[in-house]
Order: structure tokens, then C-alpha cells, then sequence
């Protein structure tokens, strides 16, 4: 019985360190990550952004026109992707993108949502952020969320679009 414990009680300390391990490492990761997005919405200020925009066609619902915009500005040295503010209004409400880019790579994202009633008064709004490393979720919980394929998709369609890559 003695042996039992004994094997038992060191699975569970050997899977706590290690467990704290994994989490200690993702916070690095993200604290780093945290401070690039900040320092990215630092130099923002200074330099001129330019902007896109364009119109939306919906195939289905209402026969209303919804249009979409893109602030970006970018490095301007390797003239690569730093930030890219993206809206578009849909047929259900607004969406709000942030996208953050260290090197040309995805690191952060940031997805607002809005949902309007007929009388323009918002009835839904949720706020999803993600942390990305060679356009992979970083966050394990994350991995199979809808949205964070969606950003990874409108990241790489709007970096083609703004850079002609």
C-alpha cells in the first residue's frame, strides 16, 4: 500500500512541475508578445498610416451594399507589416480586427464583434484576443476556435491585398 502511494504521490508532483512549466512558458511568450503590441501601438503615433477601402457585396439577405477599410502601417525599412487596423459592417453588425506583425509573421490579434438589433442598439459584443507563433494559436485552448482560422485566413488576404505579395 505503502508503494502504492509512494508512486502515486510522485506522478502528481512530477505533473504539477511540469504542468507549471508549460504555463510559466507560455506567459514569457505572452508577456513578450504583450510588450511588442504595446511598444507597435507606441511608435503608431508617430508615424502616417495609409488606408484602404472597399465595398462589400452580399450574395444573399438584404440587397445592401456593406463596405470595409484597413488602416496599416508598416516597417519601413524591410517594408513588411507592423499593424493592421481592419473594419468591416455586415449584415448583422460591425467587426473590428487589430492584426500586430514582428518580421512579416502574425503575433497578435485582437477580434471585436457587434451585433445590432433593427434600431441600431447593440445587443451583442464580444472581444477575442489571440496570440500567434508561425501562424499557429499559441494558447492551447485556442487551437480549434472558429475565429482564430478566420483571422489566420483575413491576415494573410489582407497582406496580399495591402502588399502585393
Amino acid at each position: 500500500m505503502k508503494k502504492l502511494f509512494v508512486i502515486i504521490w510522485l506522478l502528481q508532483s512530477l505533473q504539477l512541475i511540469y504542468g507549471q512549466k508549460i504555463k510559466s512558458e507560455f506567459e514569457a511568450k505572452a508577456d513578450e508578445i504583450n510588450y511588442q503590441v504595446r511598444f507597435i501601438d507606441s511608435i503608431g503615433k508617430q508615424k502616417t498610416e495609409g488606408i484602404i477601402e472597399g465595398v462589400v457585396k452580399h450574395s444573399h439577405g438584404p440587397n445592401k451594399n456593406y463596405g470595409w477599410e484597413a488602416y496599416f502601417f508598416n516597417d519601413e525599412e524591410k517594408k513588411k507589416p507592423l499593424r493592421i487596423k481592419y473594419s468591416e459592417t455586415t449584415p448583422k453588425g460591425i467587426e473590428h480586427l487589430n492584426l500586430y506583425y514582428k518580421d512579416g509573421e502574425l503575433i497578435y490579434s485582437e477580434l471585436m464583434k457587434t451585433e445590432y438589433n433593427r434600431k441600431l442598439k447593440p445587443i451583442n459584443q464580444g472581444v477575442k484576443k489571440f496570440i500567434f507563433e508561425n501562424d499557429n494559436v499559441l494558447n492551447p485552448k485556442d487551437i480549434l476556435d472558429e475565429d482564430s482560422f478566420y483571422i489566420i485566413e483575413k491576415s494573410k488576404l489582407l497582406v496580399k491585398e495591402i502588399y502585393n505579395l
